[in-house]
C-alpha cells in the first residue's frame, strides 16, 4: 500500500489512452486475467482459474509493473507528476480487481487486505468483499498493440539480462546499446523460418557451402522452403563464407607500417610541437584532431554507425592513402636532408598509431589489442597495461591547423587532375614519370604549389613540375601533362565521347524516373534520397569526363603551337 500512500483517494474514471504505455499494459493483462479466471470458472476449472490469478500477480503485477512504475516515485522530479497519478490509479484498480479475483480461493487474506484499499471517492463500495461482484471485463482496457510491444521490450530484457549473468558482477555494464534489427543482403528479416541465419562463429572461423546447407538440413525447416533456402546460401556464398577472424583482416598493412617505419629501436617521446614540423605531420596531427572530436561527439550521441564511418576514413583515406605516401621519400635515402624530418615523421606515426588504434578498439578489440602492444612505449610517459584500460582519445587544441588543411586541399586537388589526365594514356605507360605543367592564377596558390613540389611530385609519380601563371577569372588552377607521342589522339577522343555519352543517357534516365507525375509520393523517402544521390554522383562524373576532355584538346593544341 505504500504506493498509494496515507492520502491517497482514487477515482473510478479510468482512461488508459491517456496513460503511460506501462499503465496501459497492465490493465489490459488485468483484461485477460479476468476474462480467462471468469472463463474457467463457469466451467468448473479451477486449477486453471487458480493458476492464471496466480501467474498475473507474481508474473505482470509483481515483478513486471511494480518495478517499471519505481522512477515515478524515486523522486520529485515534475515530468513525472501525472505519471505518479496514473501509476496510483492503475495500482488502485489492480489492488481492488486482483484481490477479488484472488478471494475465492484465499478468503481471509484478501478480506483483510481489501479492507484496508482507501475507497474510491466517486462510487459507494460494499461492506465487505465477500459480497463485492466478481471482476468483469472492461472493452476499453483491453490493448492488443501495448501487450505486443510489452513483450518485445520483456524478451529484449531477458535477453540482456542473461548476457549479464555471465559476466562478473563488477564488471557489468550500468548502459547498454541496442542496435536496429539485423537484416540479409536483400534486406529481409532474418529468422529461422526464412533459412538465412549466419552464426558468428561461421564468420569467424569460416564455411564452406556444404557445411551451411548441411545446417539448414538439422532445421525444422518445411522441404519446399529448404530448396528454397539453399539456392539462396548458393547465390549469396557460392563458395561459402572465408575465415575473416574476429576482427576484420585489412589492417595487416598497419602492422607492417608500424614495424617499418618506426624501426625496431625506435622511442618517441610525448613532447609534441607541431609548428616545427614538415607540412604532412602538421596536416595529419590536425585531420587527426577532427576525427577525434567527431568521432567522440558520435559516440556520446550513440550514433555507432557515424563513428565507425569517421575512424575507417580517417585511417584509410588520410593516414594510408595519404600520410604513409608522403612520408616515403624520408625514408627512401640516407639523405642528411631528410634526417630531421624522418624523425618528426616517425613521432607523427606514432601519435597516430596510438590514438588510432584507440578510436578504433571498441569496433575492432582483438585486432588493435595486438597492434597497440607492438607499438613502442614513450619514453617520458608510463602506459596502461591494456588498450582497454587507457583513455579514450581526446582533442588537442594545438594540433588544429586550418591552413595546413586548406593547402593539403589544394594540392589533392592538383593530384587528382594530373592522375586524371595519366589514366586517359595506354595502361603501360601510365606510370611513367612525365613533365607537367600547373596554370596557376593567383601569386597565392602559386607559392602553395611551389612550396609543396615533393608532395605532388610523389603523389602524381611526375619527372617535372613547372609552374605557368595566368591572371583572370576562372579556377584557382588548372594542370596537364605532357602527352606527345603517347596518346592515339582520335581514339582517346572517341573514348571520351562514348563515356560522356553513356553518362548523359543514365543522368537522363534517372531524371526522368525522379521527375515523374507522383513521383514524390509514390516513392520511400530512402529511395529518394539515394536517386538524388546517384543524380549527383553522374553529373560530378561527367563534370570529371568534361574536363578531361578539355584538357585533353588543349595539351594537343599546346603541343602543335610548339611545334
Amino acid at each position: 500500500m505504500s504506493k498509494l500512500g496515507d492520502d491517497y483517494t482514487t477515482s473510478m474514471n479510468i482512461v488508459p489512452d491517456v496513460m503511460p504505455f506501462t499503465c496501459q499494459w497492465i490493465l489490459s493483462v488485468l483484461n485477460k486475467a479476468i476474462s480467462k479466471t471468469v472463463s474457467s470458472m463457469d466451467s468448473y476449472e479451477f486449477s486453471d482459474a487458480a493458476s492464471t490469478v496466480y501467474s498475473w500477480w507474481q508474473f505482470q503485477l509483481c515483478d513486471v509493473f511494480i518495478e517499471a512504475v519505481k522512477p515515478y516515485f524515486s523522486s520529485n522530479d515534475p515530468k513525472f507528476a501525472s505519471a505518479r497519478k496514473f501509476a496510483q490509479d492503475s495500482l488502485w484498480v489492480c489492488l481492488d480487481n486482483g484481490l477479488r479475483l484472488l478471494h475465492p480461493f484465499m478468503s481471509f487474506v484478501t478480506e483483510e487486505l481489501w479492507q484496508r484499499l482507501p475507497p474510491a471517492r466517486d462510487c459507494s463500495r460494499k461492506e465487505s468483499i465477500m459480497i463485492s461482484d466478481y471482476p468483469s471485463v472492461v472493452q476499453c482496457w483491453t490493448n492488443e498493440r501495448v501487450e505486443y510491444e510489452m513483450d518485445l521490450v520483456e524478451s529484449t530484457v531477458k535477453s540482456l539480462r542473461s548476457l549479464s549473468s555471465l559476466m562478473p558482477a563488477k564488471e557489468r555494464h550500468e548502459r547498454v546499446y541496442l542496435h536496429p534489427m539485423i537484416r540479409d543482403a536483400h534486406g529481409r528479416k532474418i529468422s529461422k523460418s526464412l533459412g538465412n541465419v549466419i552464426d558468428p562463429l561461421e564468420v569467424i572461423n569460416g564455411i564452406s557451402l556444404e557445411g551451411l546447407n548441411k545446417r539448414l538440413e538439422e532445421g525444422n525447416l518445411d522441404p519446399s522452403e529448404l530448396v528454397i533456402a539453399k539456392e539462396g546460401q548458393k547465390k549469396d556464398f557460392p563458395n561459402g563464407i572465408a575465415e575473416c577472424g574476429a576482427d576484420a583482416l585489412r589492417f595487416a598493412l598497419v602492422t607492417y607500417t608500424a614495424q617499418f617505419k618506426l624501426g625496431d629501436d625506435y622511442t618517441t617521446s610525448m613532447n609534441i610541437v607541431p609548428d616545427v614540423m614538415p607540412f604532412t605531420c602538421q596536416w595529419i596531427l590536425s585531420v587527426l584532431n577532427k576525427a577525434i572530436s567527431k568521432t567522440v561527439s558520435s559516440m556520446d550521441s550513440y550514433e555507432f554507425s557515424d563513428a565507425a564511418s569517421t575512424v575507417y576514413s580517417w585511417w584509410q583515406f588520410q593516414l594510408c592513402d595519404v600520410f604513409i605516401e608522403a612520408v616515403k621519400p624520408y625514408f627512401s635515402s640516407n639523405d642528411p636532408k631528410f634526417a630531421s624530418a624522418r624523425k618528426f615523421a616517425q613521432d607523427s606515426l606514432w601519435v597516430c598509431l596510438d590514438n588510432g588504434l584507440r578510436l578504433l578498439h571498441p569496433f575492432m578489440s582483438f585486432v588493435t589489442e595486438e597492434l597497440w602492444q607492438r607499438l613502442p612505449p614513450a619514453r617520458d610517459c608510463s602506459r596502461k597495461e591494456s588498450i582497454m584500460i587507457s583513455d579514450y582519445p581526446s582533442v588537442v587544441q594545438c594540433w588544429t591547423n586550418e591552413r595546413v588543411e586548406y593547402e593539403m586541399d589544394l594540392v589533392e586537388s592538383t593530384v587528382k587532375s594530373l592522375r586524371s589526365l595519366s589514366s586517359l594514356m595506354p595502361a603501360k605507360e601510365r606510370h611513367e614519370r612525365r613533365p607537367a605543367f600547373v596554370l596557376c592564377r593567383t601569386d597565392a596558390v602559386a607559392e602553395i604549389i611551389s612550396s609543396h613540389e615533393l608532395e605532388i611530385f610523389t603523389f602524381a609519380t611526375l619527372s617535372s613540375l613547372k609552374l605557368c601563371f595566368h591572371s583572370g577569372n576562372g579556377r584557382t588552377g588548372e594542370s596537364l601533362i605532357r602527352l606527345q607521342g603517347v596518346l592515339n589522339v582520335e581514339a582517346e577522343r572517341e573514348k571520351l565521347r562514348k563515356k560522356m555519352e553513356e553518362i548523359r543517357k543514365q543522368k537522363k534516365h534517372l531524371t526522368q524516373i525522379t521527375t515523374a507525375s507522383g513521383y514524390q509520393d509514390k516513392v520511400p523517402p530512402r529511395i529518394h534520397e539515394e536517386n538524388v544521390a546517384k543524380l549527383l554522383s553522374l553529373m560530378q562524373e561527367l563534370l570529371s569526363f568534361e574536363q578531361a576532355s578539355q584538357h585533353l584538346e588543349r595539351d594537343i593544341a599546346a603541343e602543335q603551337e610548339s611545334h
